[in-house]
């Protein structure tokens, strides 16, 4: 989870192993589906 949401940065993220970028502010419902996605194994 990051403040930044430059497209930049959501590259460096991904590059650097991370599944998932969210940036603030944090909409409750998209985070719920990553995390739901993540836990069962499935692709956002």
């Amino acid at each position: 989870m990051t403040a930044d949401a430059f497209e930049e940065e959501k590259k460096k993220t991904l590059e650097a192993g991370m599944n998932y970028h969210l940036s603030k502010p944090i909409n409750p419902k998209t985070l719920y589906n990553i995390l739901s996605n993540h836990l069962t194994g499935k692709e956002a």
